[in-house]
């Protein structure tokens, strides 16, 4: 999604450099996300804390998309379109954070027998989540008028 996006908004050209911005956007927010983790912030907060502000990123970004100026209606591609930028580095930042968060929520509450036993269903139930997800947006996207 991010490529595609990017690409829509600013142009393919761009995907190089915004690899590169992605790479010191996530450096940033993985070191503030380090710093909440040794404070004394517990990690189902920061878990719920960081999932709010992403539900909002997203949320907005989703909103823009749509718009017919910013969004994704103007098909004249420019690398001076922020959303892009900020669509990409977003959801890169989004798929570095929130991975570690969980597993890191998960392993502070969940004792090693309760681990052994759980986590293969998390990440079968996960996996299958991922293919449903995808399927049902696909049958209903056409009669939502996306």
């Amino acid at each position: 999604l991010k490529d595609p996006v990017l690409t829509a908004l600013c142009g393919v050209s761009v995907i190089p450099k915004a690899k590169m911005l992605s790479l010191f956007v996530v450096l940033g927010v993985v070191s503030v996300y380090n710093r909440l983790l040794d404070s004394d912030i517990p990690r189902h907060k920061l878990f719920y804390i960081f999932g709010t502000f992403y539900f909002f990123l997203f949320t907005t970004i989703a909103f823009m998309l749509m718009d017919d100026t910013i969004g994704l209606k103007n098909e004249q591609a420019d690398p001076s379109r922020i959303l892009g930028w900020i669509s990409y580095c977003s959801i890169e930042s989004f798929g570095s954070v929130m991975v570690s968060l969980f597993w890191s929520f998960a392993n502070s509450n969940f004792s090693l027998e309760t681990a052994k036993a759980s986590y293969g269903v998390m990440v079968a139930t996960a996996q299958i989540g991922s293919i449903i997800g995808p399927t049902v947006v696909n049958q209903y996207a056409a009669t939502m008028g996306v």
